[in-house]
């Protein structure tokens, strides 16, 4: 799951495992290029392993990570 925390003007991504419950990463930004920069930086097997993705975030935001 991709969570976005909204602190003022900064947003970081907090990236966890819904099937253990435990965080993988967090970083700073919300846009579609943080979360593909992120993605980018995994080992390909790791890339390949995500089977869903879900979003817990506001409506205009959608459109940005499409």
């Amino acid at each position: 799951m991709i969570s976005l925390l909204n602190k003022g003007h900064n947003y970081d991504t907090i990236i966890y495992n819904q099937e253990t419950g435990s965080v993988v990463a967090v970083f700073s930004g919300r846009t579609k290029e943080d979360v593909i920069s992120y993605l980018k930086s995994l080992p390909e097997d790791v890339r390949n392993g995500i089977k869903a993705v879900s979003m817990d975030i506001v409506i205009k935001i959608i459109g940005k990570l499409e």
